[in-house]
């Protein structure tokens, strides 16, 4: 766990993390093992790219920080999956490149430990460096691809001195996707979270929080569709766009929404603490929040992302979590709605 692994007596005295910048979950993620850092008495610098860097930064405003080179990945409307798989070369470029900016880092900075999260390029010959993730047994659309596209993943986190891996010792949350075979060095960090539970003094104050995340175009999509739905009915709710895009001017007109574009910490720990339902996708680090508040969800796969559809499947008899698909939102979500919410 995360106590064993980072402690005060372990000679470690100066810490870089850095996150993908691939949604904002790898760098909100982060933000506990930075504190627990930071309390121990260590010195924290951030690395990261985009919108990654710049939340932390705004969390973490005294904390030096680095630019890292960016992946630059394009999304599409289907087959996402496949299409990001197509953009291999590139990202198997943006890692060489960020080794070599690690480099330069690590001369500035000089850490003892480089903390990566799931940045397969942040790493250094003479500095111990550990991977942070959740997906060893990576899976792909097309599954006669999948045996060799885990073997080279296996390859890439067998560079890291450690692999860290975010979930319970029972790996409940994740399933086959963190199966530690064929890695030379596994440890458990147990599950992140930058959310505190709920007190007993908070009152819920909307029926349901919708938290948007995620690439374009899907996330636009989702809200899209929720919006179509929500609209419909007679709940209040909050939605958490993830982004400062446009809106719809119709959503103005609708009496039971409140929209946030992007929020804090603060604001978003609230949010979730005093609405009795949160919809989002099957993020890995929503999974990890709402799992540690043990709070009600309806959780959507984003479509063509295998990684989420597996998750989707795996977690379908968690006790607090609902699965469903995107493509069944506008027939299915408002009876959906009624059970849950006439169950809590």
């Amino acid at each position: 766990m995360l106590d064993d692994l980072i402690t005060s007596d372990d000679g470690v005295q100066r810490v870089l993390v850095a996150p993908l910048n691939w949604g904002l979950g790898h760098a909100t993620r982060m933000i506990p093992l930075i504190r627990h850092c930071m309390r121990l008495g260590k010195q924290v610098a951030i690395a990261s790219d985009g919108v990654a860097l710049q939340l932390l930064e705004r969390e973490l405003p005294q904390l030096p920080s680095y630019q890292l080179p960016g992946y630059q990945i394009r999304y599409a409307k289907q087959a996402t999956g496949a299409y990001i798989m197509l953009q291999s070369p590139k990202i198997a470029l943006a890692a060489r490149a960020e080794y070599n900016v690690t480099a330069n880092i690590v001369a500035d900075f000089k850490p003892d430990l480089i903390v990566s999260d799931n940045r397969l390029g942040v790493r250094h010959p003479l500095v111990r460096s550990v991977i942070v993730t959740h997906q060893i047994a990576v899976i792909t659309p097309i599954s006669l691809l999948t045996p060799i596209a885990r073997k080279i993943n296996r390859y890439l986190l067998n560079q890291f001195d450690s692999v860290w891996v975010m979930d319970h010792p029972d790996r409940r949350l994740t399933g086959q996707l963190s199966n530690p075979a064929g890695i030379d060095h596994v440890e458990s960090l147990g599950v992140l979270t930058r959310l505190t539970p709920r007190h007993d003094s908070l009152e819920s104050e909307r029926d349901i929080l919708v938290i948007l995340s995620g690439p374009e175009p899907q996330r636009t999509l989702l809200e899209e569709i929720l919006l179509d739905v929500l609209s419909t009915l007679g709940y209040t709710f909050t939605i958490v766009r993830g982004t400062d895009t446009r809106l719809s001017s119709r959503s103005s007109q609708m009496s039971n929404l409140d929209i946030r574009n992007l929020v804090g910490t603060k604001t978003l720990n609230t949010l979730i603490n005093t609405s009795q339902l949160i919809i989002t996708r099957t993020g890995y680090t929503s999974v990890m929040d709402l799992d540690s508040l043990d709070k009600q969800a309806i959780l959507i796969p984003t479509p063509g992302q295998p990684e989420q559809e597996y998750l989707g499947r795996h977690l379908t008899d968690h006790p607090r979590f609902t699965i469903i698909e995107q493509t069944a939102i506008a027939k299915g979500l408002a009876s959906c709605l009624d059970n849950l919410l006439g169950d809590i």
